[in-house]
C-alpha cells in the first residue's frame, strides 16, 4: 500500500517525529534546561565564595577541610549528572555540545583532584593543605564562571533563534 501525502504534509510527519514542538514550547523547554544550568553554576560559584575565606581561618584543621571537600564533591558532582542530562539534548549546536563535554570532563576532573587532597589531608602539613586546596578552589571558581558566560551567551542565541520574547515564569508549567 502506498500513501499519497503533500509537501505540507510530510514536514508535520517529520517534525512529529523529531520531537519538534510549536517554537513557543521549544524556546520554553530549551530556556528552562538552560536557567536550571545557569542557576547550578551561580550557587557553585556562591559555594566557592564561601569556602575561600574558612581556608583563610587560621583556626581551620584538617578535618574541616575534609568535610568542606566532601560537600563540594557532592555540589560538582550534581553538576556533572545536570550537564551530563543535557548533552544529549543538543541538536544543532555541536560548539556548544563540544563545550558542555568538556566543562563535564572539567569537571570530573576536578572530583579526582578533590578526592586526592581528600586522601592526602590528614598527613599533608595544614598550610601545605591549604595551599593545594586553594589552587584547585581557584582554578575550579575560574571552569565556572567562564563556562557560565558561555552558557548566557548560548540561552540567548536559543531565545534569538526561536525569535522569542519569552517571558518565562517556572509555575507556568
Amino acid at each position: 500500500m502506498k500513501l499519497i501525502i503533500s509537501e505540507s504534509q510530510l514536514r508535520k510527519v517529520i517534525n512529529e517525529i523529531g520531537g519538534f514542538d510549536d517554537t513557543k514550547s521549544m524556546g520554553r523547554q530549551s530556556t528552562l534546561i538552560q536557567n536550571n544550568l545557569l542557576a547550578r553554576i551561580a550557587g557553585s560559584i556562591d559555594v566557592l565564595k564561601q569556602i575561600i575565606p574558612l581556608i583563610n581561618d587560621e583556626r581551620i584543621n584538617s578535618e574541616t577541610i575534609v568535610d568542606l571537600i566532601e560537600q563540594l564533591i557532592e555540589i560538582v558532582d550534581e553538576n556533572v549528572n545536570v550537564v551530563d542530562a543535557f548533552i544529549p539534548e543538543i541538536y544543532l549546536d555541536d560548539d556548544y555540545k563540544m563545550a558542555m563535554v568538556e566543562y563535564s570532563e572539567k569537571l570530573k576532573k576536578f572530583i579526582n583532584k578533590l578526592e586526592m587532597i581528600k586522601f592526602i589531608a590528614m598527613d599533608t602539613d595544614i598550610s601545605k593543605l591549604k595551599s593545594i586546596f586553594m589552587d584547585v578552589l581557584g582554578k575550579m571558581f575560574e571552569v565556572f564562571h567562564n563556562f557560565g558566560n558561555l552558557a548566557n551567551k548560548i540561552n540567548m542565541r536559543y531565545i534569538k533563534r526561536m525569535g522569542l520574547d519569552l517571558d518565562l515564569d517556572p509555575s507556568d508549567n
